[in-house]
């Protein structure tokens, strides 16, 4: 029983509520905040549940106007149906999850909106006449009655007095609906949520609840709810809850505690030592990670933990997690440590790790071809003159820059028509990766000294070479288009960034990609001396430029294989036929057999082939790859295909995991699974602590696996993710060792 003195105070505290929400209205016009006549309305129905007699009554709010759970909150009064004739309230099932309202002055109050039902054991009478009574409130708060009468026990539906709150009785399905709805007792929440009840050293008679998610994460909470909602206990008054976060989206949480016992009669004295004189059980309604599944949970405590301070520094090294509230919709609430982290951080640490991320990329093997191709050039130039050598280098330099504000101008379109980008996607294109194999298998023939580019300014076939300026800024976009399927250290965290910011920061960050991978050549612009470094032009350049024609062939051929995965296997051997006469032609034209009609005759041959073997449905069919199949052999291991449910899972059972997200056309994943994931040291750290294994494979672009790796801070593949023991996820990046594995087993 509450004494006089905790009456009073809680009454106090509720009319004072109500005088703060009404004045904070005041300046509002009647026109603008008007009171409908009606605001609440009732129906009661009987209805059988699992061989249960119940009595379900349903409440309908006016837009905007919300009731109170058992636990009001701050201030405000529950909802009681109770028995007329013998005055006690009529025992009731659990009530509906609430959801969280911040009233003026920062009042929380926890309750109900729009429509909802509150199930109760029907009373063995003949009769029912029951009272029903609720507060409601919006910019004023007005109580609000209703009498609901059974006149008969088999009666299915019940009478509301008055008549003008009498809502439509909802139907049986509508009811189970509800009813299975309700939270659910969980005795096994502590695989879940961690909870200690410590004594506050700084505020006399009062306890702090710290309480934290085992997962990662907790931003599926919305502004309407709390992580966890107390039941109403005389002994204590909850203070409101407060959220936070820290750097691997584990999400932790505190309330204050306030002692009521002294307001009690007999007194309850505070504990003095930390020991409870009798178990202290409280009752939360928990907001469970399984969608729309709050659950009821329970922990008694005996004893007291003293090292608040502790836990305080702890907690003061985390991010608070805030909610707007006075957004109009449920939207998630929002991981805000993770987006400030994103947004105080200075936007030029992204713009370093763009340009390291790019001057990285020239040692990548995708690029390496031509990389190489250009010091070759560079090489054959050296005893040009300085401007020269800085023309040369700036063509290349804008070639580069181009290409990439061009990918930064089609994944802005993407974003706005509402695509999912992530990079290397041209590769994900069979028309692409056909254009790029026909470019390169040129290239190559020129390497080989068959023909020479006709540029601008040239008098003949053969004049020019890759020398002029045109040459110059083809080489910048290839080096720039073949740089896209690798993902090298420090790329990854900047693309990520960029792929979740507007256009503006697209181009800054793909600007400075472009400055650091043409960083080298830009160097010689403004360094030209630098050219001296490099070794005099030879005969040794004749077996490079060979050598380097195999480089391009080789790579060419492995668009190809590419190409074999994304469409018909048909049409790839028809490219090779329509390749084959282009060789042809120009052997013939260089051994000045039949002259151009050579070339004419065999070039339209090829091309012939090519279109008369064209067919949309072969360049467009995608072949299904490993994604297709539950299990796949790759560097002798048994892998399973990546989904975010079986990743869930895993992490859920805390069972070790290594995921590996690749794609044919990534030479760096290739790399990676040779040097790697196919070494004996890797192997058997596997076996040895039996990790499972999950492959998402990125070859056909995937949309889900683009969604989840630019949630977790990656654009592109390679991207390695490990759980631990304690189901958490770690993100190894682009690089892998057997050595980062182990430290974190």
């Amino acid at each position: 029983m509450l004494s006089l003195n905790e009456f009073n105070l809680k009454r106090l505290r509720f009319w004072l509520f109500s005088l703060l929400i009404t004045f904070s209205f005041s300046k509002t016009s009647v026109s603008d905040e008007s009171i409908p006549k009606v605001i609440v309305q009732l129906s009661a129905k009987k209805i059988s549940i699992n061989n249960n007699n119940l009595l379900a009554i349903s409440f309908k709010n006016e837009p905007h106007w919300h009731t109170y759970w058992k636990n009001p909150g701050d201030a405000g009064l529950p909802i009681k149906v109770s028995d007329i004739d013998t005055g006690e309230q009529i025992e009731s099932l659990e009530w509906p999850t609430p959801k969280r309202y911040i009233e003026p002055g920062d009042a929380w109050a926890y309750g109900y909106e729009s429509e909802y039902t509150l199930f109760f054991k029907l009373p063995e009478k003949k009769r029912l006449n029951l009272n029903a009574t609720w507060l409601v409130c919006k910019h004023i708060c007005i109580p609000g009655k209703a009498e609901i009468k059974f006149n008969d026990v088999n009666q299915v539906s019940g009478e509301i007095s008055p008549g003008s709150m009498q809502l439509a009785s909802l139907n049986d399905n509508t009811l189970e609906k509800r009813y299975f709805g309700l939270p659910k007792k969980d005795p096994n929440y502590l695989k879940e949520l961690d909870l200690i009840l410590v004594k506050n050293s700084k505020q006399e008679d009062s306890l702090i609840l710290y309480y934290n998610l085992n997962k990662p994460t907790g931003n599926y909470l919305t502004k309407f709810q709390n992580l966890l909602f107390p039941f109403p206990n005389p002994l204590l008054d909850f203070k409101h809850e407060k959220l936070f976060i820290d750097n691997d989206g584990h999400l932790y949480a505190k309330m204050l505690i306030e002692w009521n016992g002294y307001y009690l009669e007999p007194e309850v004295p505070f504990p003095k030592s930390l020991e409870f004189s009798n178990t202290l059980n409280l009752d939360f309604i928990y907001s469970s990670q399984e969608k729309n599944n709050s659950k009821l949970i329970s922990k008694t405590f005996k004893t007291l933990s003293s090292n608040s301070d502790q836990i305080e520094k702890f907690y003061s090294l985390l991010s608070p997690v805030s909610f707007d509230k006075d957004a109009k919709s449920e939207s998630t609430l929002k991981n805000e440590s993770r987006e400030n982290s994103k947004n105080t951080q200075s936007i030029f640490s992204f713009i370093l790790l763009a340009f390291l991320g790019g001057l990285i990329l020239n040692l990548m093997p995708c690029v390496l071809p031509v990389i190489t191709l250009k010091l070759f050039s560079l090489t054959s130039i050296s005893t040009e003159s300085k401007s020269k050598i800085s023309s040369h280098n700036l063509f290349y330099s804008l070639g580069v820059i181009t290409t990439f504000w061009i990918l930064a101008t089609v994944i802005s379109l993407m974003k706005l028509s509402g695509g999912i980008v992530g990079w290397g996607f041209q590769l994900q294109s069979p028309i692409f990766i056909l254009v790029m194999s026909t470019g390169l298998f040129i290239f190559s023939l020129n390497m080989f000294g068959l023909f020479e580019f006709i540029t601008p300014g040239g008098r003949s076939l053969g004049d020019i070479k890759t020398k002029g300026k045109s040459g110059d800024f083809l080489n910048g976009v290839l080096a720039t288009v073949l740089s896209t399927p690798c993902s090298a250290p420090f790329l990854g965290t900047a693309l990520a960034f960029a792929f979740t910011q507007g256009t503006g920061i697209i181009f800054l960050i793909f600007t400075f990609i472009g400055l650091g991978l043409a960083f080298p050549f830009i160097l010689t612009i403004f360094f030209p001396g630098l050219i001296k470094f490099f070794p005099r032009p030879g005969n040794w350049m004749n077996t490079l430029k060979s050598f380097l024609g195999l480089s391009l062939l080789c790579t060419s051929i492995w668009l190809l294989s590419l190409l074999s995965t994304l469409t018909a296997p048909d049409f790839v051997t028809w490219v090779l036929v329509a390749f084959s006469f282009f060789f042809y032609g120009i052997y013939l034209y260089k051994k000045s057999f039949y002259k151009k009609s050579s070339l004419i005759l065999f070039t339209i041959l090829g091309l012939l082939v090519m279109a008369l073997n064209y067919n949309p449905r072969n360049i467009s069919a995608k072949k299904l790859v490993r994604t297709d199949v539950g299990l796949t052999k790759k560097a002798g291991l048994s892998w399973e295909t990546w989904s975010e449910e079986k990743l869930t899972n895993y992490q859920n059972k805390k069972i070790l995991t290594f995921i590996d997200f690749t794609a044919d056309w990534c030479l760096t994943c290739k790399v990676n699974e040779k040097l790697i994931i196919s070494s004996g040291a890797f192997k058997k750290l596997i076996n040895d602590n039996q990790i499972s294994l999950l492959l998402g494979d990125w070859t056909n672009g995937d949309e889900k696996i683009t969604k989840w790796l630019l949630k977790n801070d990656m654009a592109g593949v390679p991207a390695y993710f490990f759980v631990d023991r304690n189901g958490e996820l770690h993100n190894l990046g682009e690089t892998i060792s057997v050595k980062k594995i182990k430290d974190l087993l």
